[in-house]
Order: structure tokens, then C-alpha cells, then sequence
């Protein structure tokens, strides 16, 4: 009895392990592309951050919407980077 609750254990600790090495791998991709937003977001003019801002409340609300919001932000600064730049 003793070893076959230990046989189900281990299964479930396994699987428990194969789920946070995937969250693991998935947040290794999130955190520099939030590292990268938050960058940007520092370079943009503060009528722009008010409108990042709320869009970013809305973004919070759907997971797959974060990350391409991260993603445009990156994009926005490095074009208004290069506009600043340019002028």
C-alpha cells in the first residue's frame, strides 16, 4: 500500500516538475521583453505614458495581450527613439 501511494506520488511530483519547468521556460522569454518594455516606456513623453498606461490596465486583464503588449512598446521607442535622433 505504502509503495504503491509512493509510485502516485512521484508520478504527480513529475508532473508537477514538467508544468514549473514549462513556466520556467515561458518566463525566461516574458522577463526580458518586461525589462525591455520598461526601458522604453522611459523614453516616451509623458502624454504618451498616460495612454500606455491605461491600455496597459486593459492588458493586464488577458495574458497573451501582455507580452505583445510588451513587444509594441519596444517597437514605439525604438521608432521614437530614432525620431529624436533624426530631428
Amino acid at each position: 500500500m505504502v509503495k504503491a501511494d509512493e509510485a502516485v506520488a512521484n508520478k504527480q511530483a513529475e508532473s508537477a516538475k514538467a508544468i514549473k519547468d514549462e513556466c520556467d521556460a515561458e518566463l525566461s522569454k516574458a522577463i526580458p521583453v518586461l525589462n525591455a518594455a520598461i526601458e522604453a516606456l522611459n523614453t516616451l513623453t509623458p502624454a504618451v505614458r498616460i495612454r500606455y498606461h491605461l491600455l496597459a490596465r486593459y492588458a493586464e486583464q488577458n495574458s497573451s495581450l501582455k507580452l505583445k503588449f510588451a513587444k509594441h512598446i519596444v517597437h514605439l521607442s525604438r521608432v521614437t527613439v530614432a525620431d529624436r535622433t533624426s530631428q
